[in-house]
């Protein structure tokens, strides 16, 4: 069954920054049926929010920074509010929460209280992986499982698929561990040499399994990011992506 296929902005972000309004149109013309959000390009949430109707593009959440969302959660239900979307995301993490699969399960914790007003208003707060957090492991799983064990089913996966191969594990795997509970995934390929590539282009089994295994999983999101394009420019890259899942008959 084809589904809808989002962007998420930051992939374009060097180019958004020259001309936003070029960009959204390129996204629409891509064939994306909307975007996930990682700032607002100096303008407000509702002229954003204009921009992107203007264009029929829909907004599947957005990503936070940790320490603006624990700042102001009511700031972060609004902007969710404006834009129409039930998920929001903390994208990246550092400092101490990084040393040990104690100080992420901690993260997680931390991060339950935001969880649960976010969820009294609807919305469901994600955590957004790199590398790290399959890299670590001990007896009870992985950083990852730690950080949303600590959640206390307060937090649920955007789980980025590249980084999940990139530390040596199975993605395919890990989807399963999170079945119920990832409802967002992002899509980007691997290089033989674990650089970044668009969708299509690597060396990940998308086609044949990976993908299946995500809706399997129940995911509903599927968003197409690529945090550097070396091989073709970044717009270039985003219509190599939807087409591959477009030729594959994934993409609506």
């Amino acid at each position: 069954m084809a589904n809808p296929i989002y962007l998420q902005l930051y992939t374009l972000r060097d180019d958004a920054a020259v001309n936003l309004h070029a960009t959204l149109d390129a996204v629409a013309e891509a064939g994306y049926a909307g975007v996930e959000l990682a700032g607002l390009y100096d303008l407000t949430p509702a002229a954003l929010k204009a921009e992107l109707d203007a264009r029929g593009l829909t907004v599947i959440g957005a990503h936070s920074g940790y320490a603006d969302l624990l700042a102001d959660v009511p700031a972060a239900i609004e902007l969710c509010r404006v834009f129409e979307t039930s998920r929001l995301t903390v994208p990246w993490i550092d400092g101490d929460w990084r040393d040990s699969i104690e100080n992420m399960r901690a993260l997680g914790a931390s991060l339950a209280a935001a969880g649960a007003q976010l969820r009294d208003a609807g919305i469901q707060l994600c955590y957004h992986n790199h590398a790290f957090e399959f890299e670590m492991e001990d007896a009870t799983g992985t950083g990852y499982a730690a950080v949303l064990a600590g959640g206390d089913g307060h937090i649920a996966a955007e789980l980025d698929l590249y980084w999940v191969v990139k530390a040596g594990k199975d993605p395919i795997t890990e989807l399963q561990s999170l079945s119920g509970n990832v409802p967002l995934v992002h899509l980007k390929d691997m290089s033989e040499d674990g650089d970044f590539r668009p969708v299509g282009d690597g060396i990940i089994d998308y086609k044949g399994s990976v993908l299946q295994a995500a809706v399997d999983a129940g995911a509903q999101g599927f968003i197409v990011e690529q945090d550097q394009c070396s091989t073709h420019t970044p717009l270039e890259s985003i219509a190599r992506s939807i087409t591959a899942l477009r030729n594959w008959g994934f993409a609506s």
